[in-house]
């Protein structure tokens, strides 16, 4: 019996225990009185559980309960990682080379927005490569309104990017930083918070006029927003189309051309609720404090969560990795990664994470190129009743890569038969309706490359599948 049946019962009990509702008691009047109090009451007690478990991070069940613990520990989500891709562009003049700035904006046929990473130079009557991410910008005309700690709404959980900017009375502008807190801002910066709410939504959050200035009724405040779709895709060989036209030395407009030659895709979404959760716990402890590996990793991880390899060292393991001690390691954090979406500049980003948090002054970062080695592995068995050898095949090697492929983001670090084998079990690929037994007959071996790392920059990825099945 349910626990709603079993209070709608106890009801009609307490209707038989009462000596004016005896003879009533086991009427339909009673009976639909008994189901609409004992829902009622049941309704009450799901809604204080909930509301019991929702007040402890750990046994909270809503992504708002989880979103406000996070925020009261001053934690942020990572925010999504738009797709991306590679387009040509072709130069329509005969006789001027073309220069396409960084952040020049194209539209598909569906009006998705584009935007070009670096700037490239296109001679006469050719084309140029160049990569693209799907990103689209918007701009919104805020009004202070003079009071403290005041918050603007700004943008949905798909922000990539804000910049914001004060005009003032006089149509001066200024710039805004964002802060961590305010306690280190006088009456006179331009300063705010960027907080999640638990709505999924991204807020700024400004001073008190003591601690950061108060923007008034009078000031405008500008906030440019880059946007995108982690979703979307779009595949080779898709035309895309200039927002802005490109003009010769005489004025004229030159014909562009842009096609799609790698597909615009690998965006990463927003953070789970249950990576919410887990990071949030540690947030306090871990986030403003870089002592261990773990602290490194988990800011990088944060920060770039398409990091699908990072790992961090200190000297000693350096100096034992080389065999030599060297003077230069001293106060040196070792920091290595891959990316599985874009690996372009990919140092540059990972560094910029590091010194943007704080740390001693004496600590330098070096980053250290990963060195992805790949293994081959042999499955030999029999193909099971009830499915061809193409499905198990592709079956086998589609799990597989989800666990061990280098761009996986649930890639595990080291490879074990055992721990394979396990993995395959529990997807029941080996198992149809007709056979439960020959999966036994199955074994796994690596034929060739390492099943862990041999460097410390180094990751194990599988890189080939070889199968030996024996059709009986």
């Amino acid at each position: 019996m349910s626990t709603l049946q079993q209070i709608q019962e106890d009801i009609r009990n307490r209707f038989k225990l009462k000596p004016a509702w005896t003879d009533l008691a086991d009427t339909e009047m009673v009976g639909q009185m008994s189901d609409l109090l004992g829902a009622l009451f049941h309704e009450t007690l799901v809604e204080v559980e909930s509301a019991r478990q929702d007040a402890f991070l750990t046994t909270a069940t809503s992504r708002a309960a989880v979103l406000a613990h996070a925020a009261d520990r001053g934690y942020r989500p990572p925010r999504p990682k738009p797709p991306g891709g590679i387009v040509s562009i072709g130069n329509g003049s005969t006789t001027e080379s073309i220069t396409i700035p960084e952040s020049f904006q194209l539209l598909d046929n569906d009006g998705m927005s584009y935007l070009t990473e670096e700037a490239v130079a296109i001679p006469p009557s050719s084309s140029s490569n160049v990569r693209v991410q799907h990103l689209s910008t918007e701009q919104l005309n805020l009004n202070g309104n003079g009071t403290a700690y005041q918050e603007k709404e700004i943008s949905d959980w798909q922000l990539v990017d804000v910049h914001v900017e004060i005009l003032d009375p006089a149509g001066v502008n200024e710039d805004v930083e964002f802060v961590e807190d305010f306690w280190n801002s006088s009456a006179d910066d331009w300063v705010a918070q960027l907080i999640y709410g638990v709505d999924d939504r991204w807020r700024i959050r400004f001073g008190n006029g003591e601690f950061g200035r108060m923007p008034m009724l009078a000031d405008i405040i500008i906030v440019n927003l880059t946007k995108c779709d982690p979703n979307h895709r779009l595949l080779q060989n898709q035309k895309l189309y200039p927002v802005n036209a490109v003009t010769d030395s005489n004025g004229q407009t030159i014909a562009l051309t842009v096609k799609v030659i790698k597909s615009i895709e690998g965006g990463v979404w927003r953070a789970t609720t249950e990576r919410i959760r887990e990071e949030a716990k540690y947030w306090r402890n871990q986030a403003r404090r870089l002592v261990w590996a773990s602290d490194y990793e988990l800011l990088l991880k944060t920060e770039l969560p398409e990091l699908g390899f990072v790992k961090v060292w200190g000297e000693s393991e350096q100096e034992a990795q080389d065999k030599q001690i060297d003077y230069r390691n001293v106060n040196t954090v070792f920091v290595s990664a891959y990316s599985t979406t874009n690996n372009t500049d990919l140092s540059l980003r990972i560094l910029d994470v590091l010194q943007a948090a704080p740390h001693p002054v004496s600590i330098q970062y070096q980053y250290v190129e990963s060195l992805p080695e790949g293994f081959s592995l042999l499955i030999k068995g029999a193909l099971p009743t009830g499915i061809s050898e193409l499905q198990l095949k592709t079956d086998l090697t589609n799990l597989l890569l989800t666990y061990y492929g280098k761009n996986s983001a649930s890639r595990r670090d080291v490879f074990l038969e055992a721990e394979a084998y396990e993995l395959i079990l529990q997807s029941k690929i080996l198992e149809t309706t007709y056979d439960q037994q020959t999966k036994k007959r199955f074994e796994f071996k690596v034929i060739d490359g390492v099943r862990r790392a041999s460097y410390l920059q180094g990751f194990v990825y599988l890189e080939q599948i070889e199968f030996d099945i024996d059709n009986y």
